[in-house]
């Protein structure tokens, strides 16, 4: 399993990306808290200008299933 987050740098809310890199299949959850203890390189801030050119390289394709 592994996990993106991506959200707004001052309320830390914002979206979570979490997948299975053998079968590719995962979930995106929206409107949820990113907590404090992720690691920096696992969060994406709204703010930053290259932030969709950073999930393209970190996020591989994967299948939405229902959570």
């Amino acid at each position: 399993m592994d996990y993106l987050y991506g959200g707004d740098r001052e309320t830390r809310v914002g979206y979570g990306l979490f997948w299975c890199n053998t079968c590719k299949r995962g979930v995106h959850i929206s409107r949820l808290y990113i907590p404090a203890v992720v690691s920096e390189n696992k969060v994406i801030y709204f703010d930053d200008p290259r932030g969709s050119e950073k999930q393209a390289q970190l996020v591989p394709e994967f299948k939405r299933m229902t959570p």
